[in-house]
């Protein structure tokens, strides 16, 4: 178990009579979790569903959690999910608004994109907003360096956007970068994987294995933009020690609860309106058009980036448009909990007349 980064001294159960285990796939509500007996076939316990709001109230890959193990009757239960010290979650996909669990209990978050026309660092400012919010380290990997001519404009950029996040130039065909990668798994740390589809995360996978576990697809008719083959989250052990926690590739990335990931990703774009606010006639100012503003006159002489600025105020939106969502949500849930709650006492008083 220690291989799959478990520590006795932290991942303990509350009920002494549960085993330990680490969830390391899921598929429709069904968990393999790895435990001191092996791998077993597990489900959630019916009042994990009962007590659970939403999804992330119920385990995910990399959990770790107490069970009851069943080695040679059915199904072992998970009963509960020990704290997590990490945990990624965004908004889901389409148009609902809920939250889904990615992965927990992660050390480093590899931010994979590729160098090729794929690269787009809006979409790098949103996964480094959600991997601060998750408890993570932010790492971005760029990968497919060897079909990058030009790297100089690629690598401003980076430094410029988000100058305390570490980044490596990493290519499988030429070996360029890979062996700096080694130094986040040591101690059986848990590195998870994100990226958008065909950015090259299997073949980066499969190259730490030093043998083929993902599927890799070609590049979709001749054009810089593969296809996604991972098709569910998975945890797995690297030959050379350390966790990975691999994802399948992500067209939308929404945010959820990332007010404060947002601020530390774009931290010197807020320090630098903090101070320019200290020069505002007035003391108010939202820096939305009002006379005397520092910071419109900084964006327009180039004092502050505009494209980051922009950057920054559209996610800075979005998360604060999602707060409002959740919270509006929980009210509404409450009030209707409560609702629900009168009617039984009503009920009941009725039965005892």
């Amino acid at each position: 178990m220690e291989s799959y980064g478990y520590n006795p001294s932290v991942h303990i159960a509350s009920d002494k009579n549960l085993a330990v285990g680490r969830v390391i796939s899921e598929h429709r509500g069904l968990y393999k979790v790895m435990t001191k007996y092996g791998e077993v076939n597990a489900k959630p316990a019916g009042k994990m569903y009962y007590a659970s709001d939403d999804e992330t109230s119920l385990p995910s890959v990399g959990d770790f959690v107490g069970m009851v193990c069943n080695e040679n009757r059915g199904d072992s239960v998970i009963s509960e999910i020990l704290p997590r010290k990490s945990v990624f979650v965004r908004r889901a996909a389409g148009i609902s608004n809920r939250p889904q669990t990615l992965a927990a209990n992660f050390d480093y978050v590899f931010i994979v994109t590729s160098m090729n026309l794929d690269f787009n660092i809006s979409r790098i400012d949103r996964y480094v907003a959600l991997a601060w919010e998750s408890g993570g380290i932010p790492v971005i990997i760029l990968s497919k360096a060897d079909l990058c001519g030009d790297r100089a404009e690629i690598i401003s950029e980076i430094s410029k956007s988000h100058p305390g996040v570490d980044f490596h130039m990493v290519s499988i065909v030429t070996g360029e970068g890979m062996e700096e990668l080694a130094a986040y798994f040591k101690g059986n740390r848990t590195v998870v994987f994100l990226g958008s589809s065909g950015v090259g995360k299997s073949s980066l996978l499969n190259y730490l294995s030093a043998r083929k576990m993902m599927e890799v697809k070609e590049l979709r008719n001749g054009i810089e933009k593969g296809r996604h083959t991972t098709t569910h989250r998975e945890l797995f052990i690297l030959p050379g020690g350390g966790v990975v926690i691999d994802t399948p590739g992500m067209r939308e990335l929404g945010l959820w609860h990332a007010g404060d990931g947002v601020e530390k990703g774009f931290a010197e774009i807020t320090a630098c309106i903090a101070a320019l606010a200290q020069n505002c006639r007035f003391s108010d100012c939202g820096h939305s058009g009002e006379p005397g503003c520092a910071v419109a006159e900084a964006l327009e002489n180039g004092g502050l980036d505009a494209d980051a600025y922009e950057r920054y105020m559209k996610l800075r939106k979005e998360s604060m448009f999602m707060e409002t969502k959740i919270s509006e949500k929980a009210t509404y849930e409450s009030r209707k909990k409560q609702r629900q709650f009168s009617k039984m006492i009503k009920n009941m008083k009725k039965e005892t007349w």
